[in-house]
């Protein structure tokens, strides 16, 4: 087979796997749900102020005996408290250390949760970045036998913003999965890897949208 028959075989393939994914994604990609009843753990994913308000807001008529946000110090903690008025009935967890990604985010989430013994968890994020955070989250816990339960906080734009946003996760999803597979092999984060790191975010910059 000619050599400009195989390159144009691989690009062809390449687009339609690429198309394929974009599919899956889209098709899969997880509704709010509407939480009810109790929760062991109330969890939000870092990122921006409309998450962690509308978290507190939902612990101010909700039962949950514990809040976590990974990353997050225990001064920014009790400055969100008193800022949002966290109820004295929930007991916050300090995160131990600080995260850079995602993935990380979802790493120390699934060590909070075998402390804590957590069974019922609600994962509070922005809509876009929803299927990406249960993901890497489920595959966390799956030995831990807690429930996880979600709710996207929408995220303000038109549509066309709001289509960047989800192309640009669906995107994303490979690097923190590439980071979880490092992770497992190395018991090392992607960010002590000086080479691979920039290799990901070369890549993430010129794909992104």
């Amino acid at each position: 087979m000619p050599i400009l028959k195989k390159i144009k075989y691989i690009i062809f393939a390449a687009a339609t796997l690429t198309w394929i994914t974009i599919g899956l994604y889209f098709l899969f990609l997880p509704r709010s749900s509407d939480p009810c009843g109790h929760f062991d753990m109330l969890v939000v994913f870092q990122g921006n102020v409309q998450r962690t308000r509308d978290a507190y807001q939902l612990m101010q008529r909700m039962e949950v005996d514990n809040f976590f946000v990974p990353g997050a110090t225990r001064g920014v903690l009790q400055h969100h408290a008193s800022r949002y008025h966290l109820p004295d009935s929930i007991r916050p967890l300090y995160s131990e250390e600080r995260t850079h990604s995602t993935f990380e985010d979802a790493l120390l989430t699934g060590q909070a949760i075998r402390r804590s013994g957590a069974r019922r968890v609600l994962l509070v994020t922005s809509d876009y970045h929803l299927a990406r955070s249960l993901l890497l989250l489920r595959l966390q816990t799956s030995d831990t036998g807690a429930d996880i339960f979600w709710l996207g906080v929408k995220s303000p734009g038109n549509a066309s913003t709001r289509f960047k946003k989800h192309f640009n996760e669906m995107i994303k999803v490979w690097g923190s999965l590439l980071q979880l597979c490092y992770f497992r092999c190395t018991g090392q984060h992607v960010a002590d890897a000086p080479r691979l790191n920039r290799c990901i975010n070369w890549l993430e910059n010129r794909i992104l949208l």
